[in-house]
């Protein structure tokens, strides 16, 4: 009996685990960049976007394609308070400078938050 139930919340600790708050595993969502920005450390011009993510334990890889621009980054889901009302990038920078630091999605608490950007 004791042995079943400790499998029993290991498992429950597992799937709790592996969907960390809801956030899906992979995906993608199309997003139009309205000003220049980059990713990476890479130009990303402005135009519309699909931004697809994949998920392997803690590490997440985003990329971003629109006609040849293909640019990748890696990232970690965070959750808000809110969630988002439509799906949105959010570009931060200083010295006039901007780069993506976050991947909202519509209707979700978690964000994709890129690697490298305060």
């Amino acid at each position: 009996m004791r042995k079943g139930l400790a499998f029993a919340v290991l498992g429950l600790a597992l799937a709790a685990g592996s969907a960390w708050a809801g956030a899906p595993a992979k995906g993608s969502i199309d997003v139009d960049v309205l000003s220049a920005t980059s990713v990476a450390g890479q130009a990303l011009p402005e135009g519309r976007y699909n931004i697809s993510w994949v998920t392997e334990g803690e590490a997440t890889k985003v990329v971003f394609k629109s006609g040849k621009t293909r640019v990748e980054a890696k990232a970690r889901f965070a959750a808000r308070q809110d969630a988002a009302a439509e799906h949105t990038i959010v570009s931060r920078g200083a010295n006039g400078s901007k780069a993506v630091a976050e991947v909202r999605l519509r209707g979700k608490k978690d964000v994709l938050v890129l690697d490298g950007v305060s």
